[in-house]
C-alpha cells in the first residue's frame, strides 16, 4: 500500500482543533506525512515574495526608512484585513478575498497555501506580498502572507516548532513606508502555536515577536490568528500586549468566529485611531476576516 496515495491528498485538514484527538495519533499521522514526502519542514525561517524571490533568512529584522519610496501607504488612513484562509480548501475564498481586498491597504492572512490559485489570483490583484512558509506540503508553501498596495521595506519571518507535531507555525514581520513621513508602519502577521495545553509555547513565540517589536519607534499592527482558545492563552497576548502598548481592536455588537468557546482572532494596535471596525460573516473558511480602517496619528 502506497502511504502517499491515502495522506498525500488535497485536503489540508492535517490537524484538528487542540483537544479533540491524541496528540499520538497527531504525531504518527505527521510521521507517516513526512515518511511519504507531502511534508518538508524548512531548517531555518524564508521570505517568498511577489517578486519571485526566495530568500534564507539569516538577519533580523532592522529597518531604515528607504531613499525613495516608490510603493508607499497612505499618511491619512490605512485599512486592513486579517483572515485565517483555511488553505483555500472551502469553495468561494476566491470571491471573498476578491470583495474584502478592493478596499484593503494591507491584508494579512493566515494558513496560505501558495498553491498556483492563489498565486494567480496575487498576480491578478497587483498586490506587493511577502511570505512567511511554516512548512511545504505537496511541494507548495503553506504559512502566513502579508499582501498590500504598498510595497514592505524590510521583512523577516520567524518559526517556532509545535512541541508535539514538530510543524512549526510562522510570524512574519513587514516594514511598511508611509507617504511623507520618515517613521514607518510595523505589521506582525501571526499564526500562533496551537496544540499545547498551557500558553509557555505560544508565549515565547510571542516574545519573540515582542523583541523586535518594542524597538520600532513608529506605528505597530500586531494580528492574526493567535490560538487563544484557552483563558491562559489569552491572558498571554494580553501580557505582550500591555508590555508593548498595544490596545485591542474592539467589534461592537460583533463576534468574531469561535474556536472552543474562544475568539482566537485578533487584531492589536498602537500610534493609531480606530476609525471603524467589521466582522465579515463567510462561509469559505472556518474564521470570519476581520476588518478595521486606522487613520494615522
Amino acid at each position: 500500500m502506497n502511504p502517499a496515495g491515502l495522506y498525500c491528498s488535497n485536503d489540508l485538514s492535517l490537524m484538528p482543533p487542540a483537544k479533540s484527538v491524541i496528540q499520538a495519533s497527531l504525531i504518527v499521522a505527521l510521521a507517516v506525512l513526512l515518511l511519504a514526502g507531502c511534508v518538508s519542514v524548512p531548517d531555518q525561517a524564508r521570505l517568498i515574495d511577489s517578486r519571485g524571490h526566495t530568500v534564507v533568512l539569516t538577519h533580523t529584522c532592522n529597518a531604515k526608512p528607504p531613499e525613495a519610496v516608490v510603493h508607499a501607504l497612505r499618511d491619512s488612513e490605512i485599512s486592513l484585513v486579517s483572515w485565517n484562509i483555511y488553505k483555500e480548501q472551502r469553495p468561494g475564498w476566491e470571491q471573498d478575498l476578491s470583495a474584502l481586498s478592493k478596499e484593503a491597504d494591507v491584508l494579512l492572512l493566515q494558513e496560505a497555501y501558495l498553491e498556483p490559485g492563489l498565486r494567480q489570483w496575487l498576480q491578478d490583484q497587483g498586490l506587493k506580498w511577502d511570505m512567511g512558509p511554516a512548512f511545504d506540503y505537496q511541494g507548495f508553501p503553506t504559512g502566513v502572507i502579508t499582501a498590500g498596495r504598498g510595497e514592505a521595506d524590510v521583512n523577516c519571518s520567524m518559526l517556532r516548532n509545535e512541541p508535539y507535531i514538530y510543524l512549526p507555525k510562522a510570524v512574519l514581520i513587514s516594514y511598511y513606508p508611509i507617504r511623507g513621513r520618515q517613521e514607518m508602519l510595523l505589521v506582525a502577521n501571526i499564526h500562533g502555536i496551537n496544540f499545547t495545553l498551557g500558553p509557555k509555547s505560544l508565549g515565547q513565540q510571542l516574545e519573540a515577536a515582542r523583541e523586535i517589536i518594542q524597538h520600532h519607534q513608529g506605528p505597530v499592527i500586531l494580528a492574526g490568528d493567535f490560538n487563544t482558545w484557552s483563558v491562559r492563552r489569552q491572558q498571554a497576548l494580553e501580557q505582550v500586549a500591555a508590555e508593548l502598548g498595544l490596545q485591542p481592536v474592539t467589534f461592537e455588537g460583533q463576534m468574531p468566529a469561535m474556536h472552543m468557546g474562544s475568539v482566537v482572532d485578533h487584531i492589536y494596535f498602537r500610534g493609531l485611531t480606530q476609525r471603524e471596525s467589521r466582522v465579515i460573516a463567510v462561509k469559505s473558511s472556518d474564521h470570519y476576516p476581520l476588518k478595521v480602517r486606522f487613520a494615522l496619528n
